[in-house]
């Protein structure tokens, strides 16, 4: 989902949810069920929206600073420990740069979520 797509379902989609559909049929909602849907998915869509804004600012963060994008770098290479201590050197820098106390992990959550685990970063 793109931070479009979470804003649009955290301002529309949960609170007029109509149904939770599957592959084998439709789950009808009344107040009380679309009530519990919105507080279940609630707090897990506005996490993701906070990663994807993170991860934003993060590449153009970072394509600012080394004039490439992650994907134009990373694109192709094996995964090895070397490149994910790079990787988390660039998420410690932009957190000293930018946003100083907060933990470089952080940063790097979308990041990891994006890795093929087949040994090639994602694209």
């Amino acid at each position: 989902m793109t931070p479009d797509d979470i804003s649009y379902a955290l301002a529309k989609q949960l609170t007029s949810a109509t149904a939770i559909e599957s592959s084998y049929g439709q789950i009808m909602l009344d107040d009380e069920l679309r009530q519990a849907v919105d507080a279940a998915a609630r707090p897990i869509l506005e996490r993701r929206m906070k990663e994807a804004e993170n991860w934003i600012a993060f590449g153009e963060w970072f394509e600012g600073r080394h004039g490439a994008s992650m994907i134009d770098i990373y694109v192709g290479k094996k995964i090895t420990p070397e490149l994910v201590q790079e990787i988390i050197r660039a998420a410690e820098d932009y957190r000293a740069d930018v946003h100083a106390g907060r933990e470089a992990a952080q940063y790097i959550t979308p990041l990891a979520r994006a890795l093929d685990f087949d040994g090639e970063v994602g694209a």
